[in-house]
């Protein structure tokens, strides 16, 4: 049914409907885009603007970070080194509570901290280069303080851990020192 003169849109009109359209779309999708550069991201997507916003020179950005960040220091039998914890991974996966630590920058550089319903607390560092590893007692400490909690995110079955570990321990010329802090271990 064809209709009147009077209710047939004018060409102009007609055009003007697309041009709305068109401008309504534009403007929607520039809005979704900013939101995405400036709003919550996945996980992959935070990490990315992370790097591209810190400065290459600082290796441990004080301001935003995932997995650990802090230091554990060696001196005696397991030689003198420094690790720059930069990754944790919890130990759920490897059936103990606590996490294992690594230094992306020193793959040679790995402890666990353990903190198990029955037993006893302690500190396991791997000395570099070697298969051998050296546990401390939370005995052996003269500072632990020490607190790990689930998250309430869980991954694939493995629930996330947080918190912090500052620990001074010694066995026989053996010492380590840690002063570490721990967000989103998976």
């Amino acid at each position: 049914m064809l209709l009147p003169d009077s209710e047939t849109p004018s060409a102009w009109t007609r055009w003007w409907r697309v041009i709305r359209r068109i401008l309504i779309t534009t403007t929607a999708l520039v809005i979704v885009s900013i939101w995405a550069l400036i709003g919550p991201l996945p996980k992959h997507m935070m990490k990315a603007r992370h790097d591209w916003l810190t400065a290459p020179d600082d290796p441990h950005p004080q301001y935003y970070f995932d997995g650990a960040r802090g230091t554990l220091a060696s001196s005696g039998t397991g030689g003198n080194w420094t690790m720059y914890a930069s990754e944790c991974v919890s130990g759920q996966a490897r059936m103990f509570y606590g996490v294992s630590l690594s230094d992306r920058t020193n793959p040679a550089l790995a402890a666990r901290i353990v903190q198990p319903e029955s037993g006893v607390e302690h500190v396991t560092v791997q000395i570099p280069n070697s298969d051998k590893e050296v546990t401390f007692n939370r005995q052996q400490c003269s500072l632990w303080d020490v607190d790990i909690q689930y998250d309430r995110t869980v991954f694939n079955g493995i629930r996330e851990l947080a918190g912090h570990a500052r620990f001074e321990c010694s066995q026989g010329d053996a010492h380590i020192v840690g002063n570490l802090e721990l967000r989103k271990c998976h």
